[in-house]
């Protein structure tokens, strides 16, 4: 499970950092200008769940380490909140919003104002309806669930009870 979600962590950042590239010799010269700079906007809904740390952890890590900084927010399970945080993020014009979404209807006008200002927007994990993100990620729960019952009957011995 931890390699996927690596994997997943890596796919997702490598999409948001073709949003981060300015056409060659946008910013006028060879020196790195504002311009060059990717900065990422990230909003969870919580980090209550011991793997949303991990994955905050790793994607921050990466992105860090290919240049990028990490805007990290958490809405601590309020939806106004995770609406202020990718307004913010909006206003201040990162080059890309994460979202790890508290309630799948209520960010469909955010998300939208977000996408219509140009700013790609990926629902990781959890996706927001109707909103036309750029890019859901998440794992095939129906394929983890039969191959964690499978694992299982695998492993138990014949007569046991589950």
């Amino acid at each position: 499970m931890k390699k996927r979600a690596v994997l997943a962590l890596l796919l997702v950042l490598a999409f948001l950092l073709t949003a981060c590239r300015t056409e060659p010799g946008k910013s006028g010269n060879n020196q790195p200008s504002n311009e060059d700079h990717c900065t990422i906007g990230m909003s969870f809904d919580s980090f209550v769940i011991e793997r949303w740390i991990r994955d905050r952890d790793v994607f921050v890590s990466i992105a860090n380490g290919l240049g990028a900084d990490v805007n990290v927010q958490s809405a601590n399970g309020d939806v106004q909140t995770q609406i202020s945080q990718i307004k913010y993020f909006i206003k201040n014009r990162v080059n890309a919003i994460v979202i790890v979404t508290i309630d799948s209807d209520a960010l469909t006008p955010v998300i939208e104002e977000a996408e219509n200002a140009g700013i790609p927007v990926i629902c990781y994990d959890r996706i927001v309806r109707n909103a036309g993100c750029s890019l859901y990620i998440s794992f095939n729960n129906e394929a983890f669930g039969m191959a964690m019952g499978n694992g299982i009957c695998k492993n138990i011995s014949d007569g046991a009870n589950i």
